[in-house]
């Protein structure tokens, strides 16, 4: 038996960092380090393993645990799998040079991808360690024997095309136990001594927000490949592109390679349009490239044809999951065994993870759907089936969603949303008015609870849109009426309230068309909707009426959550016509019922109304109580729009008690809420709130700025109700800080005089009314509309905020300045400071109470907290005690 040095040669290791023009001294180097590789006892190793004139870029964290295992002796069979293009043999060739010298006798690198048959197998693992195989004896044995007092590490290249041979290995090893096997395949050996490291995508960034976003191995490799084709190449302007091609391929290394390959005549942007219509993009006509990597499709292919024909039926039919899948929904949808899923993920065409869904890689989803879609009648029957599925999901969770199992429900739905919407558009495109019916209220519900606005309206759009085109029907005609019931909750988030009441008003119009009642459940009625919009577009008259309708409807048929939509709904009108002691009512009625359907979310808009209500009355303390908890119940929700509706709420009690700092820190994170979330109304609430604060806190200029925006958008809106509230509170602030010019009074005149104007906003600006005025010299009366109200404000103030288009300059603004240091344990807030100083002017609580814009017993509260903090008992001692601490000046 002769030995001869190993095919290859014993060279070939440029590992990593080198250019593509390779100087005589770099390739000296390299070749000094193969030839002349020594062990620990300094002897020369045998090493065969592959050059690379390419980079090694990312895997350090599967660099340590395979290395780790590598170099445990436990482990003598280690098998890196993962579907082709993953970058198994060069991570494999990277951890065999890191672990070549723990073996005296080097390292051996054996390809198998041109090696068709497993009988095969012994003779090129001899043809790479250089043994000439003689006629006498069994070749595994002459191998065998070779192998037997050697320290060894045997790297065995795609070993998926020979796994009948798999069990060579293990004699292999039985008799050299100084011998490791490192192996690289698309699928499992199913070894006993085996170990498996299954291997996936590149880390990649979920947004350009992502810390050290550009450090991604993903990113990096695309840079390094993209900058090899284009010089000038520059990640910072191609940033966005860049993630969404590293998210669209999943990090798959040989993908990425491919798509950077196209940067010497398409954009990213490009790109990106290609990889997500055609597999066949992906590919590449580089010369020195295997034919097996020169497409993802020749990749994919390869591995197609290994399975057997039930394999293929079944991963074909898998292609319509998206976000992955549970194993018995995997039954009912692709009719997919036990054995027949654990056959693809021991193939890399699956991945098993520890949450207990399969998942399939994006590319591998694409090019599987492609041969679903070559059986058009299949094709169609899966997709209805993965439709009925997910839609009777969520008809079986809508009960449960909104009683006592709503958090693990909304987890659930979150955890399928990806499959909900391919359901949802297919039952849309197939005009499936029963399946659409079904999953519309539990559907509306989640966009709710997580604040998904946007996605909500889309795709209650897109149904509506396709069922109205559908041939009139009584099951038709019932799930449009359900569906413009949620749309009209959804559009109405937007501040689009002419839309969501027309569709609320047709969805009443079908029911008593059919002569049927709404189903059961939460916010299933359309008046419901129909009375909050009623109220928001200042008829309070006809939103008391519809509310009561809906409130007695549900009554009737003891459901408790429709009766709870129908309270909230009263219990707005009540205060928007300031009836604070009806509105306190209601809420009671509707907590009670609220608590009786163990509808714990929407408990948090009642906490939400009645702590409206204790700050109307000046209890301020009751009130943040009632706010606190709707903000702890929307958090646990992971609801944004309801955290943001409690902050703003929290905002005004800060600002209340002169806590403008803390009131600015809330005001800023609801603000940035509304602005991601689209939520109008609350856009507008806030920056009204920020306005106002600043204007207590004397900061002119900032009160300016955050009152122009309220307007600006308020006019936007086309909400009169709302746009005179924020004419209010911009009137108010004309008439404090302009009072020599005659605008601010006379927007508080047209305001206080609009018929749409809220009960409660005319009574907080009636104090401000200049008396003695004759509205005949204002620059606009009050018959004109509001918009043109806004026009004449725009086009004839001061204009420090406003743009030369016209627009408000939205760059963020000066922050307020600190609190000011207090000589005082407990020290006195912003807002009791203020108080006091008006006690030192001499004004008594009733005054202070007009000149501050709330309630008597507001300024009361106040008072008694300024006594207690100060130590004194009277008026004239707190002025005393607080000139003496240099609070106030004498």
């Amino acid at each position: 038996m002769e030995r001869h040095p190993p095919k290859g040669g014993m060279g070939g290791g440029i590992r990593k960092g080198y250019p593509l023009t390779i100087s005589q001294e770099m390739v000296e180097s390299a070749l000094d380090k193969q030839f002349a590789a020594t062990n620990k006892q300094g002897s020369t190793i045998l090493s065969n393993l592959p050059a690379h004139l390419t980079q090694f870029i990312g895997r350090q964290r599967e660099c340590q645990e395979a290395t780790r295992l590598l170099t445990d002796p436990a482990c003598r069979l280690l098998t890196l799998v993962g579907p082709g293009g993953m970058g198994k043999t060069r991570l494999a060739i990277e951890l065999a040079h890191a672990v070549q010298f723990e073996f005296a006798d080097g390292v051996v690198f054996v390809p198998l991808q041109a090696v068709s048959s497993a009988e095969l197998l012994v003779a090129t693992i001899a043809d790479a360690l250089g043994v000439s195989l003689s006629g006498q004896g069994e070749p595994l044995a002459q191998v065998g024997s070779y192998l037997a007092e050697k320290t060894l590490l045997l790297v065995l290249d795609n070993f998926e095309q020979l796994l009948e041979g798999a069990a060579v290995l293990t004699q292999l090893l039985a008799g050299a136990p100084q011998v490791k096997c490192l192996v690289t395949s698309r699928e499992r050996l199913n070894l006993g001594g085996e170990w498996v490291y299954s291997l996936t995508g590149l880390l990649t960034p979920t947004s350009r927000q992502m810390t050290a976003w550009q450090d991604c191995d993903a990113v990096a490799l695309f840079a390094e490949r993209a900058r090899q084709v284009r010089w000038d190449f520059s990640l910072e302007d191609e940033a966005e592109m860049v993630i969404e091609i590293c998210r669209l391929t999943e990090g798959m290394p040989l993908a990425l390679e491919l798509a950077a390959s196209w940067l010497r005549s398409l954009t990213c942007a490009d790109i990106v349009k290609e990889i997500r219509q055609n597999l066949d993009f992906l590919a590449t006509a580089l010369r020195d490239v295997p034919e097996r990597h020169r497409s993802m499709r020749a990749v994919f292919a390869y591995s197609w044809q290994t399975l057997s024909s039930e394999e293929q039926q079944v991963f074909a039919r898998l292609s319509v999951f998206r976000g992955g899948f549970r194993r018995e929904v995997a039954e009912i949808v692709a009719e997919a065994s036990l054995p027949v899923l654990s056959a693809l993920v021991d193939k890399s065409l699956l991945r098993l993870e520890e949450n207990g869904r399969y998942q399939i890689h994006e590319l591998l989803c694409q090019f599987a759907y492609e041969k679903l879609a070559e059986f058009p009648e299949e094709h169609h029957d899966i997709l209805n089936r993965h439709a009925h599925t997910f839609t009777h999901f969520l008809r079986d969770r809508f009960e449960p969603m909104t009683g006592g199992a709503q958090k693990q429900m909304v987890l659930e739905v979150a955890e399928e949303l990806k499959n909900i919407r391919v359901a949802w558009r297919w039952a849309a495109e197939q005009q499936d008015a029963a399946a659409l019916e079904e999953a519309a209220t539990a559907l509306h519900t989640f966009f709710q609870y997580q604040g998904r606005f946007r996605e909500g309206v889309g795709m209650f759009q897109t149904a509506v849109t396709s069922l109205q085109q559908a041939p009139p029907s009584t099951a038709r005609d019932c799930a449009l009426a359900q569906l413009l019931t949620c749309a009209s909750w959804l559009e109405m988030r937007f501040g689009r309230i002419a839309e969501a009441t027309e569709m609320a008003e047709t969805a009443a119009a079908l029911y008593e068309k059919l002569d049927k009642l709404p189903p059961p459940g939460a916010g299933t009625d359309p008046l419901a909707p129909l009375s909050l919009l009623a109220v928001i577009a200042g008829d309070v008259k006809r939103g008391i009426e519809l509310g009561q309708e809906a409130w007695q409807r549900a009554e009737a048929r003891h459901d408790r959550q429709n009766l709870a939509y129908a309270g909230h709904s009263l219990i707005s009108a009540a205060l928007h016509e300031g009836n604070l002691d009806e509105a306190y009512r209601l809420a009671q009625s509707t907590l009670n019922a609220v608590t009786q359907a163990k509808n714990h979310w929407f408990l948090a808009s009642i906490h939400n109304q009645l702590g409206t209500i204790m700050r109307l009355r000046g209890n301020l303390a009751a009130a943040r109580q009632h706010y606190q908890a709707g903000y702890d119940i929307r958090e646990a929700f992971a609801d944004t729009g309801g955290m943001a509706l409690a902050l703003g709420s929290l905002a005004e009690i800060a600002t209340e008690e002169g806590d403008f700092a803390q009131a600015e820190q809330l005001y800023q994170q609801s603000l940035a809420i509304y602005q991601e979330n689209g939520d109008r109304g609350g856009l507008v609430q806030t920056l009204e709130g920020l306005g106002i604060m600043a204007d207590r806190a004397g900061s002119t200029e900032l009160a300016y700025h955050y009152l122009w925006r309220a307007l600006d958008e308020a006019h936007k809106t086309q909400l009169v109700p709302q746009t005179l509230e924020v004419l209010a509170a911009f009137g108010r602030f004309g008439v404090t800080e302009f009072s020599q010019e005659p605008w601010g009074a006379a927007v508080l005149h047209y305001v206080y005089h609009h018929p749409l104007g809220v009960q409660i906003i005319k009574e907080q600006v009636e104090p401000f009314l200049p008396a003695n005025v004759n509205p005949e010299t204002f620059p606009f009366t009050s018959e004109m509309g509001v918009d043109e109200v806004v026009h004449w404000l725009k086009a004839n103030l001061p204009a420090p905020v406003m743009q030369a288009g016209g627009g408000v300059d939205t760059a963020v603004p000066p922050k307020l300045q600190p609190e000011r240091q207090q000589p005082l344990i407990d020290p006195l807030s912003e807002r009791e400071l203020e108080v006091l100083n008006l006690i030192a002017a001499g004004l008594k609580n009733r005054e202070i109470a007009e000149e501050l814009f709330v309630a008597l017993s507001t300024i009361k509260s106040h008072v008694n907290n300024i006594y207690g903090k100060l130590g004194v008992s009277s008026r004239v001692q707190a002025v005393s005690r607080a000139q003496e601490l240099g609070l106030i000046q004498p």
